[in-house]
């Protein structure tokens, strides 16, 4: 067996940039915890295939996250929303593209 298949949740959450594991612990559900550690913790192909299934939120906690509708899928209207939720200044981003894993300042 692998080193990765034996690591725990937690070890698995050490090894990621700690927005990503507080992410996981927080808003998905239970069961699939370890499934999205080891993805985002794999090859980069596993990785970008790890969090396009992340940002659809399929397997969230029910009430944890708030879906943006389709209409407002552009920078500002998002900026605006991340402000008016109380976002923090600097934001980890997890997109399908090239600003995934960067941390952003809204201001």
């Amino acid at each position: 067996m692998g080193t990765m298949m034996r690591m725990r949740e937690g070890d698995m959450a050490k090894m990621l940039n700690p927005y990503e594991g507080e992410l996981i612990r927080k808003f998905m559900v239970h069961d699939r915890r370890l499934f999205f550690l080891r993805g985002l913790s794999g090859s980069p192909k596993l990785r970008q295939e790890t969090v396009g299934h992340l940002c659809h939120f399929y397997d969230r906690v029910p009430g944890t996250a708030h879906q943006i509708p389709v209409n407002d899928h552009h920078p500002k209207m998002v900026h605006r929303l991340l402000i008016e939720r109380g976002a923090p200044k600097v934001c980890h981003v997890m997109l399908e593209d090239d600003l995934n894993g960067r941390d952003l300042d809204l201001n």
